[in-house]
């Protein structure tokens, strides 16, 4: 990416930062039937998110993933303004967090 395009992606999460208690944000959780899932863990995909937003029909998927069920939620803005954005490798990288911040 160069230099342009990163400085739109950090206008775009500055703003996102600045007016993320106004906005709902949707969340897809897309699910291949033809793999095969444990019901509690499709019981799981089915009640994703049911806490903190209602249920709102997907964005369109490419014609070659349409055998794809997607579950998307919108979630309210009281809980999307409590997101804080980390730009960090989920994998590699974790927060330092106070054992009271912990949550698993």
């Amino acid at each position: 990416m160069d230099s342009t395009g990163d400085t739109k992606f950090i206008t775009l999460v500055k703003s996102a930062e600045r007016f993320h208690f106004l906005l709902e944000c949707m969340v897809a959780l897309p699910r291949d039937p033809l793999v095969p899932w444990k019901p509690e863990v499709i019981r799981y995909w089915e009640h994703f998110a049911d806490q903190i937003g209602r249920p709102v029909r997907p964005v369109s998927i490419p014609v070659s993933v349409s055998g794809l069920k997607v579950r998307a939620v919108s979630v309210r803005p009281t809980i999307v303004s409590r997101i804080t954005v980390s730009d960090r490798n989920i994998v590699l990288q974790r927060p330092a967090l106070l054992p009271m911040e912990r949550s698993d």
